[in-house]
């Protein structure tokens, strides 16, 4: 796997997870002002980060796995 392909996993998760914290967090606060509060999108966005965190361990799984072609001197 790429660095740069790493650290964009890396804050693709991170953004997914400060998501579902903010969420989680303004759920008591909202709820009063809005009958459903926000509490739907903190399962949602975990749904999300654990489909994300699959992918990634996927992508992990399958880079790991494919042959190292020699180099040949010629």
């Amino acid at each position: 796997m790429n660095p740069s392909t790493d650290l964009c996993n890396k804050a693709t998760g991170a953004g997914i997870l400060f998501a579902s914290l903010i969420a989680r967090g303004l759920d008591e606060t909202l709820c009063a002002q809005w009958a459903i509060g926000t509490h739907f999108l903190w399962h949602i966005l975990n749904a999300i980060m654990l489909g994300w965190m699959i992918e990634v361990y996927r992508r992990y799984v399958v880079a790991s796995q494919r042959p190292v072609q020699a180099v040949s001197e010629t």
